[in-house]
């Protein structure tokens, strides 16, 4: 019998039950594939990542990881509205997606996921 079997064994004996802690769910899993497919042209994949990081920053408005996300978001959107003819909202958007972006590499560098990682300035 080896370590894990006679700890599973005098756990269950015990009453007690066994939780194995599973590690968090990473935002960039959740919302990736619609950003990407959102980049691709499909605009409603990319109106549920937003929805999906706006979400998040609902309810945790210094979410590192979820501004990055929705910054870049805003920086494609303000692409699309410079393509369409609109640079007053195309610079607008461009400014506050790169406030977001910066706000919040600022906050947690070392955690957001390496699709983010870029040269330092």
């Amino acid at each position: 019998m080896n370590l894990t079997h006679a700890l599973t064994a005098a756990t269950y004996l015990a009453g007690a039950t066994l939780v194995w802690a599973a590690e968090p769910v990473r935002l960039d899993h959740i919302i990736r594939n619609d950003f990407f497919a959102g980049l691709r042209g499909n605009a409603e994949a990319m109106a549920r990542g937003m929805k999906s990081a706006e979400a998040v920053l609902e309810q945790n408005p210094n979410h590192a990881e979820a501004l990055v996300w929705h910054g870049s978001g805003m920086f494609f959107q303000a692409g699309q509205a410079f393509q369409n003819g609109d640079p007053n909202k195309g610079m607008a958007l461009f400014g506050k997606s790169i406030a977001e972006m910066d706000r919040g590499w600022s906050l947690s560098p070392a955690t957001l996921p390496s699709v983010f990682h870029v040269a330092p300035r």
